[in-house]
């Protein structure tokens, strides 16, 4: 009985384990200025989190530890593959400017932004299940570029995009499906709404 209870739960880890790609995901800036980087741009990108370091407090020979945060901003890094009009490297260059003109001379700070950045992880179904969203995002810099005769490559480009503030908003498939359903059909749509997380 036990080998065949086992098997039932084998059988059943594997009818019902799903897995999400680390590939299905968008990438994009609000701002208008930076809209030709487009998906197919994307190569790669890096979500950082918090980190936190241990603190500890000694109440006589006893210690109380508990968790701090470590954290001095945020830097998200962003691969991008260009094409055959040099857009991204153009796009670079227009980073750069928000920071400092080509005559070296720095842009106030409070211009000195390239709007919002968005990071959305689709699962297999083609949903939408996860959103970052970096706000206040300003250029950090790109890897050099490397022109090399002896290589067959294509352009690839790193950038480094910090920002204040990295918020998380989860999103509840089944509401979106409703909303969708509600809207194709013309039904009302139930109200309140489940309330999502982080909006």
């Amino acid at each position: 009985m036990g080998r065949i209870a086992d098997s039932l739960n084998l059988l059943k880890f594997y009818n019902t384990k799903t897995v999400m790609p680390s590939y299905k995901f968008k990438v994009y800036f609000d701002n208008q200025d930076f809209k030709k980087l487009q998906d197919y741009h994307v190569l790669s990108v890096s979500v950082p989190l918090y980190k936190f370091e241990p603190e500890t407090t000694m109440y006589g020979a006893v210690p109380k530890s508990y968790s701090k945060l470590s954290h001095k901003g945020f830097a998200v890094k962003i691969t991008y593959e260009d094409d055959h009009k040099g857009t991204v490297l153009q796009m670079i260059h227009e980073m750069q400017k928000s920071v400092i003109s080509q005559d070296g001379l720095y842009v106030p700070l409070h211009l000195a932004t390239l709007g919002n950045l968005n990071i959305e992880i689709i699962n297999n179904e083609g949903d939408v299940i996860g959103w970052w969203q970096a706000k206040n995002t300003f250029y950090l810099g790109a890897d050099d570029v490397t022109l090399d005769y002896s290589s067959n490559d294509t352009m690839k480009y790193s950038i480094n995009i910090g920002a204040d503030v990295i918020k998380f908003i989860k999103y509840d498939v089944s509401i979106f499906k409703q909303l969708a359903r509600a809207a194709s059909t013309r039904l009302s749509v139930p109200n309140p709404l489940p309330r999502i997380p982080g909006l």
